[in-house]
């Protein structure tokens, strides 16, 4: 038994270890990537500390004038009140496909990186999902501690949104 727990414990530290070590071996543009499927994540599990942790505390849409504490105030709108009436789950999926994130490091500035993605966001209703904002992103992104967070967004295509209800 004491063998037992001892074996577990120490799997348990080296799968830890081993993740430590690829984290400090991924590049900053993996790093993004994964900061962005994080969020992603985040939002279709409506867990606002993923959805949310991936934005600078100083973040602004250019656009909008929209600050982190208006998402807060959406994403909280987002998560309590679409539900699918039939399914009674979130009505929303988020979807960044990989292949079409760009990141370029700025070469001024090693804590900042240039962003433009993809993010498709699907509406489920009665259990069929369709196509409710095919989003283009172009923002900015900062590295601090050590984290990458989305800092600025510069253009959204916020027109092509569709409409809650």
């Amino acid at each position: 038994m004491r063998n037992a727990l001892y074996i577990a414990a120490f799997t348990l530290l080296l799968l830890f270890g081993i993740q430590r070590i690829r984290l400090a071996l991924e590049s900053d543009e993996e790093a993004i990537a994964r900061r962005l499927q994080v969020m992603a994540r985040g939002f279709n599990e409506t867990t606002m500390r993923h959805a949310l942790g991936g934005f600078d505390r100083r973040y602004q849409d250019e656009a909008t004038g929209h600050d982190k504490r208006v998402v807060r105030q959406a994403l909280t709108q987002l998560f309590f009140n679409e539900k699918d009436e039939t399914t009674k789950a979130f009505r929303f999926r988020l979807e960044i496909p990989e292949d079409e994130v760009e990141v370029n490091l700025r070469d001024d500035d090693p804590a900042m990186a240039d962003v433009r993605l993809r993010a498709i966001f699907h509406e489920r209703d009665a259990g069929v999902e369709k196509l409710w904002w095919d989003a283009r992103v172009s923002g900015s992104m900062r590295k601090d501690e050590g984290t990458w967070r989305l800092y600025r967004t510069q253009e959204v295509n916020h027109e092509d949104r569709g409409n809650l209800r």
